[in-house]
Parts: structure tokens; sequence; C-alpha cells
């Protein structure tokens, strides 16, 4: 396991900022347009910080790189934002490898629901905006641990097949401080091989209270689903993880729990 620690407390104008998890067009497209009107400072790799940076013409913002595509997988980063701790970890994306004979799970194929799709079309402004950030590169892929008094967050955007590429960042995982709530992917290219292994292991690794699926969209049909599609094999796979070390399962369904921010508001 690396470990890097930054020994200064950003100022205060960083308190406003962007967490990029990775930096497929379905996830950052929008950073640096949100990032230039906000103020914000983005967090990634140095190559998501890049990316986004060009994205935008005009008044430059701040961004604070958190390692490069040379990093190593696993290594951990400290720092502080305004008054919240930040821990970084380098992780991998989303990856179908060979089925798994000894932890693997059932197949998972979402039946397509190509009906939303067609209901509710892409805008042609949408389609125009997006359409030159299809290629734009992952760049890198990061999980983050945010940690006020009494929460502790941790939050990734893609979830990948650690058992097989990088079994040590389990070992990373487990090291961080106790994690109150995970918001985490749940669907990906693995799950057509070892269907939600790879969530579950992230979740036997960081032992959360309360997890939160993501990254369940239904925009292509055949891959991906609405979060309704991915509860019974969810809560399924959750059956795997001992009784004690079980969390609780809040899933954000589309459209009406993206529409009550109380559904992810936590007391401290």
């Amino acid at each position: 396991m690396t470990h890097r620690t930054r020994g200064t407390v950003l100022p205060d104008r960083t308190r406003s900022a962007i967490f990029i998890g990775h930096g497929h067009f379905d996830h950052a497209a929008d950073a640096g347009r949100v990032a230039q009107a906000s103020g914000a400072v983005v967090h990634g790799t140095a190559e998501h910080c890049a990316n986004i940076a060009a994205q935008v013409t005009g008044p430059a913002f701040p961004t604070v790189a958190h390692g490069d595509a040379g990093t190593p997988i696993g290594t951990r980063e400290d720092c502080t934002v305004g008054e919240v701790e930040v821990t970084v970890v380098r992780h991998l994306p989303s990856a179908r490898t060979p089925p798994d004979p000894v932890d693997g799970s059932p197949r998972f194929f979402p039946r397509p629901e190509p009906g939303i799709v067609f209901t509710h079309p892409p805008a042609l402004s949408g389609l125009l905006q997006n359409w030159p950030r299809l290629r734009d590169p992952e760049g890198g892929v990061l999980l983050y641990q945010f940690r006020v008094p009494g929460l502790r967050l941790v939050w990734h955007d893609s979830t990948g097949p650690l058992t097989e590429r990088a079994p040590q960042v389990f070992d990373t995982l487990a090291a961080l401080p106790a994690t109150d709530i995970q918001i985490g992917a749940v669907q990906g290219y693995n799950q057509i091989s070892n269907g939600l292994r790879d969530p579950r292991t992230y979740i036997e690794a960081l032992r959360p209270g309360l997890f939160v699926p993501s990254h369940h969209d239904n925009w292509l049909p055949g891959l991906t689903a609405s979060a309704a599609t991915y509860d019974a094999p969810l809560r399924a796979e959750l059956e795997r993880i001992a009784a004690p070390r079980r969390p609780e399962l809040r899933a954000l369904h589309d459209p009406e729990d993206h529409l009550r921010p109380q559904r992810l508001t936590f007391a401290l």
C-alpha cells in the first residue's frame, strides 16, 4: 500500500469543490462549465484536471491533482478541504473478468427498458453538447472518503474487479476510518460475468452501516437499467454478507427519489 499525505490545509476559497471519480463523458462532461460558473475547485487526477480545464474557454478555475496516469493502484492520499478531511484512493474501473468459481455471483443481464428512452429522448442541445465528449478518456479512477465530526462517507463512481487485478486495494479500503455511508457504483461490465460480486467486495472491505447504490441510470438498453431493476439481485448479493456486517440498503429510484433530497440528508 502506498500512502501519501498533503501537509497543507487548502485555503478557504476551496471550500466549494468538485470531486471527479473518472473522466468519461457521462460523468465529467459538464465539470468545466460547472466549475467555471461556481468558482469551485476541481479535484481529480492530473489527466482529469487537464481534460476538464480544456472543456471551456475564458477564466481558468483552480484544480488539485491527486496523482496521474502513473500512480500505482492502491495509492492513498489525504488532504483537507475546508473543514472536511478527505482521503483519495486510486482503484480500478469496471471491467469484465472470467467467471469466478470461488466468490463469483450469478450473471446479471438487466432487462432492456427502451420505452423510457423513447418517452424521454435526449434533447438535441444535449446531444450536441455531449457528442464532442464521447471520447473523453477515463483518466484514472478515484474513490473518496469524506470525514467531518460525526459522519464518514465514501463515494466511488466505478467499481472494479479488485479480486483478480488489484487485491491490495482491499487492504487500503479496510484501513480507512470506519465508514458510515457508502455511495457506490453497482452497474459495471463485470455484471455480465460475475454479477454484482464486485460491488459486494467493496462493501465487505469498507463495512458501511448504510449502502446507497449508484451508477445504474437507464440510458444504454442491454447494459444499463433503472435502479428498481437492480433491487432484487443487489439484495440477494447483500445476503451473502454476514448479518452483523451487512449494511442497510437505501436505493434511489428514478425519478421520484432524485427529487427528494431528504433521502440522502443525514443528521450529524
